[in-house]
This record gives C-alpha cells, sequence and structure tokens, in this order.
C-alpha cells in the first residue's frame, strides 16, 4: 500500500477530524476512535472537479463514528479474507456457516488469502459472479439489522440481474419514504450479494452508493451495472 507523505497525511487527518468534531458536537459518539490506522481512500478535489484519490487511514473510522456505526468500528480490519476484485478488493466476513459482511477495501489493499474453506467458497461465488454477472450465489446469508432494514434488503434481493429500480419505488411497495429506503439501502452489510447497486436515482443517475456520491465507491455501482449490462448515466 502506497503511503502519504507525512505532511499530507496529518492535514489530511485534521480534515477528517474536524468534520467529525463538528458532528460530535451535535450527537454523542459513544465509540472512541480507535481504529484510525486501517488503510482506505481519501477523496480530495481538484480545480475543474477532477478528483485525487489519496490512501490514508483516516477517512473510514471517522466515518464510522458520524455515523453511529460501531460494529463497523471494530470489526473493520477483522476479515475473514480480502479478496482482489475487477473494481479493488472485498474484505470478508462470515460467522457460524453464514456470511455476514462484505466491505468495499480500496484497490491498493493486500489480499490476504481465504483462511477457511467458507471463504473460500465465497472467493468462488464472487469469481464466478465476475465471469458471468447472471450467476445466482449459493452461500448462506445473515445479514444483521432493523426489521426496517431487513425488509429492504429483502426488496433488493428481488431485483434481478440487467434490472434497476428507483428508491422511491421501493418506498412505494414499503410504504415508506424514499430518504428512509435510502438509508436502508446504503446500510446493506452484503453489497453485490444483496444487490443494492441495482437501485438508482429517480433521473435515471447513479445515486449514491454505501452512503457516498462520490469517490471509488460509485464507480464501484458504475462498474457493477455496466457488468450487468445496465446502461449507466453520467
Amino acid at each position: 500500500m502506497s503511503a502519504a507523505r507525512p505532511s499530507v497525511t496529518l492535514s489530511l487527518y485534521f480534515a477528517e477530524f474536524v468534520d467529525f468534531f463538528a458532528v460530535s458536537l451535535r450527537r454523542p459518539i459513544p465509540h472512541p476512535i480507535a481504529m484510525v490506522k486501517c488503510g482506505v481512500r481519501r477523496q480530495d478535489h481538484t480545480i475543474g472537479g477532477n478528483a485525487r484519490l489519496r490512501v490514508v487511514g483516516f477517512h473510514h473510522p471517522f466515518l464510522c463514528l458520524k455515523t453511529g456505526d460501531n460494529a463497523a468500528m471494530s470489526s473493520m480490519c477483522d476479515f475473514n479474507a480480502i479478496l482482489p476484485a475487477p473494481f479493488g478488493a472485498l474484505g470478508v466476513r462470515h460467522a457460524h456457516g453464514k456470511l455476514i459482511g462484505l466491505v468495499f477495501l480500496p484497490p491498493e489493499t493486500l489480499p490476504s488469502s481465504p483462511r477457511d474453506a467458507f471463504s473460500e467458497r465465497v472467493s468462488e461465488q464472487l469469481e464466478a459472479y465476475y465471469a458471468n454477472p447472471e450467476h445466482e450465489f449459493g452461500v448462506p446469508l445473515e445479514p444483521k439489522g432493523t426489521p426496517f432494514r431487513m425488509r429492504v434488503w429483502r426488496a433488493l434481493q428481488s431485483i434481478s440481474c440487467g434490472n434497476t429500480t428507483t428508491y422511491g419505488a421501493i418506498a412505494r411497495d414499503l410504504g415508506s419514504a424514499p430518504r428512509a429506503v435510502g438509508q436502508a439501502v446504503g446500510d446493506n452489510p452484503l453489497p453485490i450479494v444483496i444487490p443494492c447497486h441495482r437501485v438508482i436515482a429517480s433521473d435515471g443517475s447513479l445515486g449514491g452508493f454505501s452512503h457516498s456520491r462520490i469517490g471509488y465507491t460509485l464507480e464501484i455501482k458504475r462498474w457493477l451495472l455496466r457488468h450487468e449490462g445496465v446502461a449507466v448515466q453520467g
């Protein structure tokens, strides 16, 4: 993994900290800053609207703090495998014979071979999907969330390959608000397998992905949709 210069790293740390501190003044954050060491990408905007991505260790931990996602905070470096992917890397987590988490990691993340037979099975399933987007995943899943989130995630599983829906359409089906649906879609712990990338904005644009509207995570959504033969705007 490439390293940022000390001066750049320090400035990016403070940029994240100031943003986090502003949020912490508005609501209590129960978890300490403990996992800043994990390397993920920080996006900086350059003149003309282009973007430059740096590999530093501050963005994702502070994001977990800002959203109160303490489970993600405490476990984001605890993977059963880190698998290479066409768009970067995926952290795999499972427990009791069920897949409980897939986490997008930047391309610079070093792979970590599957530690066990279940992780190897997940790796084989993902490779099959990369080769054929219509591949149906055959591993037991155990996403954990509120009853509402579980309803949204079940709705996502009904979207077939090559098709998309909108946040508003799901909201109407569930008798909820698009914003609440968007939050639940972004909280999906098993992206790709539970295909949250197939939910787009009502104007046909990508919308967000994993609570981001910019950066490499949105490019992953673009890649996944194109891989499945979906024409992507923008």
